[in-house]
């Protein structure tokens, strides 16, 4: 398998064009120590009536199985038509996150984008994730 992905790397993949569709997602990365302290904040929270847990790592990406097929493809020389359900905000952070691939084509159908929350946790030396989802629009894709 090894062998064939090195003789088309090696032929050049600019010759394949694909389109991928129909998804794109903010993902919002939330990083927490432990379900047990994550629940015990919450809960000192919300007994003195609400506020801010203060301290948590959180980071932002693009996501989507399309958006990162077509990103993926794109950085091989793959040339992509990209078809993603996004409003004007996701719009312009995925022009702006393809902006370094000419080879990467984006059609936009006008509607509200997914978006993921994804809890992190660190437990027993590993990590495990807790996603939690809003498909938007693209839920309606047929």
């Amino acid at each position: 398998m090894l062998s064939r992905v090195g003789e088309l790397l090696d032929a050049g993949l600019d010759r394949f064009s694909v389109v991928v569709m129909p998804d794109f997602f903010s993902d919002r990365i939330v990083k927490l120590s432990s379900p047990e302290v994550f629940v015990g904040d919450v809960e000192g929270k919300l007994t003195s009536g609400g506020g801010s847990v203060h301290g948590v790592e959180q980071m932002e990406i693009k996501g989507g199985n399309a958006t990162n097929v077509a990103y993926a493809l794109g950085r091989f020389g793959v040339s992509v038509n990209l078809v993603a359900v996004a409003d004007d905000y996701a719009e312009a952070f995925l022009r702006s996150r393809f902006s370094n691939l000419p080879n990467v084509e984006i059609d936009i159908v006008a509607g509200k984008p997914g978006y993921t929350v994804a809890l992190e946790f660190r437990q027993g030396g590993r990590v495990a994730n807790v996603m939690l989802s809003d498909l938007g629009d693209t839920a309606n894709v047929g």
